[in-house]
């Protein structure tokens, strides 16, 4: 990854990095400060290679945000900005209230034994 993702860093302009939420095979995933002082989750997914060319992860994932783009549903956090900066793919996005992993730990904290289902609401 070229971009140094490190506290009160900004990868874009505007967005400064509060704290890391967590990292997986496509890259990581902070807590960051957007203009207007709202939160926002921001991604970063490393280009192995040039992003418009060959199969690298930011490749995948920019397919994958082509494909998914324009669905709005309640349970689907919104992208509200994807880019590429140095070469890697970074995007913007709602910031959930908390992980599945919370739920999950949550619930079996008080005897469930999986996250339970609620109504959903009416598309």
């Amino acid at each position: 990854m070229r971009i140094t993702t490190k506290p009160d860093r900004e990868p874009i302009p505007g967005y400064r990095l509060v704290e890391p939420l967590g990292s997986g095979g496509f890259g990581e995933v902070w807590k960051c400060e957007a203009p207007g002082g709202l939160h926002k989750a921001i991604k970063f997914v490393p280009a192995s290679s040039g992003l418009l060319d060959g199969t690298c992860r930011s490749r995948e994932e920019l397919r994958a945000i082509e494909r998914i783009k324009d669905l709005r549903h309640p349970f689907l956090l919104s992208m509200e900005r994807v880019e590429v900066v140095d070469g890697d793919l970074v995007i913007v996005m709602e910031l959930a209230d908390k992980s599945l992993d919370d739920l999950l730990q949550e619930s079996l904290t008080t005897g469930h034994r999986a996250v339970p289902q609620h109504d959903q609401p009416s598309l």
